[in-house]
């Protein structure tokens, strides 16, 4: 099977490449593509995220009317580990060791007729779980943007932000309560002159892999808000503040009954999950709290989770919270793009790349505090996390990344840590 989908995927890049006919005009009567005007809200937002890479190379086909361009990324990590000696994750497992690409991933995305816009991504893994990422169809209508397929429900500024942006080599352990990727249907409109306004709600249904929903109910309502509370014309200074909320119906399991899942490995991904809950429900309310400042080279930015489950007539109610607070300084005077337009963050902007002429790339110090707490209701555990790093963009689609993470982790009456280390090599175009 991945070898399947690698060739698919090749032969189709490889033949929109082979039938490529640049065409710089503009579109007949002046208009811009959907693509463009995107690209100029983005850059009118203090958003654009153009790297090194020229758009003419990431061009598979242009013409009057289609406008294809793909695009892909790779993340290769490394991982050592201490910990106690009664140290277990859930697999039954202890902490080793270890080295995987995270991620590879290619896209094609484009325009139609410069009103329908289009996105598929595929995620290639060591195991084979090849898996949809990114796959919809959308387009701009009097109420704003539709979009339809499998993609992010808008929940939270860490889960919407590109893992490319990302500050850390993972979300934080609040990142359990968001959503993730379903397939669903979803509204969505910015309002540069409210204060960069934004607003999406949607209906989903889970599908973790894009591929298949299949049941009777299992319908879930996603909605955020966010701003900017004040920004400058660059948003080299400004404070974002945005909150989420979603009612999930909790999909059944083999015998019948709904499962509420919040289990998540402890920010280090070469680990398997580790506390959380996994409880039976009838559906649950996720409720989120977001706020980043960025003042030139220095950033901060915090969330707050929570998930209130219903256990229905046969379970018990449990409330669930989690957050994190995160700062991060660059040494050589970049800073972090914020991106109006999405109320989130995009890739960093750059002028001293490592490129041969003398440049050295960007510098970012990072620390940041994680919590969930799951103490509550038939589940008794909490993990506190401490983290420290260094990032390094030797340009702005290439930065090697190192993260330190010290994890509390509380069962019961057991206590037991976990010291880790990370290193990431990451390139994207």
């Amino acid at each position: 099977m991945k070898a399947s989908l690698y060739t698919a995927a090749m032969t189709l890049l490889g033949g929109l490449a082979a039938a490529n006919t640049p065409n710089s005009d503009p579109p007949e009567g002046g208009n811009l593509s959907l693509a463009e005007e995107n690209l100029t809200e983005e850059r009118a937002a203090g958003g654009e995220s153009a790297g090194l890479i020229p758009s003419t190379y990431k061009t598979l086909f242009k013409d009057d009317n289609i406008e294809v361009t793909w695009g892909g990324r790779t993340y290769f990590d490394l991982g050592f580990f201490s910990a106690d000696p009664s140290y277990v994750d859930d697999s039954g497992g202890i902490a080793g060791d270890g080295a995987e690409f995270r991620t590879v991933r290619f896209f094609a995305k484009g325009t139609i007729y410069h009103s329908v816009d289009f996105k598929t991504q595929i995620q290639f893994t060591g195991d084979g779980g090849n898996k949809f990422k990114d796959v919809f169809i959308g387009m701009k209508t009097p109420i704003g943007k539709v979009r339809i397929g499998h993609f992010k429900e808008p929940f939270s500024i860490e889960h919407l932000t590109s893992s490319r942006f990302i500050t850390f080599m993972e979300r934080s352990l609040g990142d359990v309560f968001a959503p993730g990727r379903n397939i669903g249907l979803q509204v969505s409109d910015y309002v540069e002159e409210l204060h960069n306004f934004n607003w999406a709600l949607g209906i989903f249904r889970d599908s973790k892999d894009g591929q298949l929903s299949q049941g009777e109910g299992q319908y879930s309502v996603t909605g955020r808000l966010c701003g900017t509370i004040f920004n400058n014309a660059d948003f080299s200074h400004v404070l974002h503040l945005g909150s989420a909320l979603s009612l999930r119906s909790d999909t059944p399991d083999d015998m019948g009954m709904g499962m509420t899942d919040l289990t998540g490995r402890p920010e280090i991904h070469l680990l398997a999950d580790l506390g959380g809950a996994m409880i039976p429900s009838e559906g649950a309310l996720h409720w989120n709290l977001g706020t980043a400042w960025v003042n030139g080279p220095i950033s901060a930015q915090a969330e707050f989770f929570m998930a209130s489950v219903d256990g229905g007539t046969s379970g018990v109610d449990a409330d669930y919270t989690g957050g994190y607070l995160f700062g991060s300084y660059f040494l050589t005077g970049e800073q972090r793009s914020y991106k109006a337009n999405g109320g989130r963050f995009d890739r960093i902007r750059m002028t001293d790349s490592l490129d041969g002429s003398g440049g050295s790339g960007a510098i970012e110090l990072k620390a940041r505090i994680s919590m969930n707490d799951f103490n509550d209701g038939p589940t008794d555990n909490e993990i506190n996390n401490y983290s420290a790093g260094v990032n390094w963009y030797l340009n702005p689609n290439t930065r090697i990344m190192l993260d330190y993470i010290h994890s509390e982790y509380q069962s019961g009456a057991t206590d037991d840590s976990l010291d880790g280390l990370m290193l990431r090599f990451q390139i994207d175009f």
